[in-house]
């Protein structure tokens, strides 16, 4: 269920999880095979273990799929409490159509992997502790704030996890940008999970975003930590949480920003100062606004595609370098588009519904 703010607070209910779900067909993808070794196990149950919304969601799924093909469950039970991944995949296929091999598939391996889950864990009669999980649509931002003081200004397409306990507050960036204005508590450390990467503070102010090869960090208020970092998913393992920092610890002060990036098979942070101008242009959004200052257009496309789902694609070569300077509306993509064409010489044809073309306009 989400509120007008884009908080979602009950994880067992029909939510964004488009990214979860393609993760677990992934695992079932990578786990097809005659037979599961100890590896594969390890990493299932790590991957089940990383949130409570992972788990639920498998359960979710699986006890849905049970419920809608009687004979599915009775298959599944022929295999008894450790059913076989080939066994269980077999019976799955045998027992539906052919015509819905699509999404059937995908559900009949999800069900295999919440049966393999509820096998390989240990059983807990124990609540999963509570988490909170924040979505911003299209061309939105929003301000949530949490239980202890702290605020997310959480930008365009992101999508959050907020998990506190008594030793930390855990915040798991799954994708897109947001603004943390963290209320001072040395007792439990704000640690933010982005892309493989965690960053530690107690009492600052600082933006994560999650861009295409690299994962960026804005200080504006106090010192931040990078205290892991390495490939991987937002979504880390909980066993993640404790890592020991860093054998020569990073730290990002206010005014720097720290870019992770990769760099052949390594991964390589930087720490730069960073001007209070640059600073005010991008954390723009926060007012509803992008800033382009001779930005080319090339990236500025792949900025502004950030606030819709439209295919905005340069065309025309000759224009991919142009220089684009001034404030637009943040998520008002036509407006900008209109300026494209009025102010710098560059033609917007619409395509398809979704697809747009941007070439150079010709004179008349």
């Amino acid at each position: 269920m989400t509120d007008e703010k884009g908080k979602i607070t009950n994880l067992n209910t029909s939510l964004d999880t488009s990214a979860i779900t393609a993760e677990a067909a992934s695992w079932v993808a990578q786990l097809d095979g005659e037979s599961i070794n100890n590896a594969d196990r390890l990493a299932l149950r790590e991957w089940a273990s990383r949130s409570p919304k992972h788990m639920s969601e498998l359960r979710r799924l699986g006890e849905i799929w049970l419920d809608i093909d009687a004979v599915l469950e009775a298959e599944i039970q022929k295999f008894g409490v450790r059913p076989s991944l080939r066994g269980v995949t077999a019976a799955a296929i045998k027992t539906r159509p052919k015509a819905a091999s699509g999404l059937t598939a995908i559900a009949a391996a999800l069900l295999f992997v919440c049966a393999f889950i509820w096998v390989s864990l240990p059983n807990t009669s124990e609540a999963p502790p509570v988490q909170i999980v924040y979505s911003v649509p299209y061309g939105e931002n929003k301000v949530f704030n949490l239980d202890d003081g702290s605020t997310i200004h959480a930008n365009t397409d992101s999508f959050l996890e907020v998990e506190y306990n008594q030793k930390q507050r855990i915040i798991r960036l799954i994708k897109g940008e947001a603004y943390f204005d963290v209320a001072h508590d040395a007792k439990r450390p704000f640690l933010v999970y982005a892309n493989g990467s965690i960053v530690r503070a107690v009492g600052t102010a600082f933006s994560v975003r999650i861009g295409v090869g690299e994962t960026s960090v804005i200080v504006t208020e106090g010192k931040v930590e990078l205290i892991s970092i390495k490939r991987g998913s937002a979504q880390q393992s909980k066993s993640d949480i404790a890592v020991k920092p860093r054998k020569k610890p990073t730290f990002v002060s206010a005014k720097e920003s720290l870019t992770i990036t990769a760099k052949n098979i390594d991964l390589v942070a930087e720490v730069k100062p960073i001007s209070e101008d640059v600073i005010n242009r991008k954390l723009a959004w926060r007012q509803g606004l992008v800033i382009f200052e001779g930005d080319p257009l090339v990236d500025v496309v792949d900025e502004i595609s950030r606030y819709t789902d439209f295919q905005i694609i340069i065309s025309d070569p000759e224009i991919r370098n142009i220089p684009i300077g001034g404030a637009f509306p943040a998520g008002k993509v036509d407006a900008l588009l209109g300026a494209l064409q009025t102010s710098f010489g560059i033609s917007v044809e619409r395509v398809s519904d979704d697809v747009i073309y941007l070439k150079k306009a010709v004179d008349n």
